[in-house]
């Protein structure tokens, strides 16, 4: 009866010492040759996750909205009109279209809006100044130094008129 061939691994003692030490040499340059390309592969992703954190998730959020330089508005209602989605990534927020929408508030003349990391959206505000109060049928309107007219005051009940 015939039986199959059975594969079977030299020893180390069947291969000579300078061709072990020849494979040895050759695999570490095999090696030494993939390192640069493992250590950029793996900055890439470590860079990849943080621009993901960053910008993809909501960790570093949107949590609170700083509002500064409120005298006749309320601070709700800069925020209000601010309309900053909670939770949405900081380093996303637009600050020019969020300025531009405080700033459409007839009472703000300016404001700077900034980012405060980890998680807050800055608002500073400066209101017109009113030099003038123009009389109206029912009130008074201010106006301010540039002649926008900018808020209406309606005279008190039980005033003597």
């Amino acid at each position: 009866m015939l039986s199959t061939p059975a594969l079977v691994r030299a020893n180390t003692d069947a291969v000579p010492a300078s061709v072990r030490r020849f494979m040895a040499r050759a695999r570490r340059r095999r090696l030494r040759a993939l390192l640069p390309w493992a250590v950029t592969a793996g900055a890439l992703a470590v860079v990849g996750a943080l621009v993901f954190v960053v910008y993809g998730t909501s960790v570093l959020g949107v949590r609170q909205v700083e509002v500064v330089g409120t005298d006749s508005l309320s601070a709700p209602q800069v925020e209000q009109a601010a309309a900053v989605r909670m939770r949405q990534p900081l380093a996303g927020v637009d600050l020019e279209r969020i300025r531009g929408r405080v700033e459409a508030l007839p009472a703000i003349d300016r404001a700077v809006v900034s980012r405060g990391w980890p998680s807050t959206v800055k608002i500073e505000v400066v209101e017109r100044t009113p030099v003038a109060a123009v009389p109206t049928g029912s009130g008074f309107t201010l106006i301010d130094a540039e002649g926008v007219a900018f808020r209406t005051l309606l005279p008190a009940r039980g005033a003597a008129g």
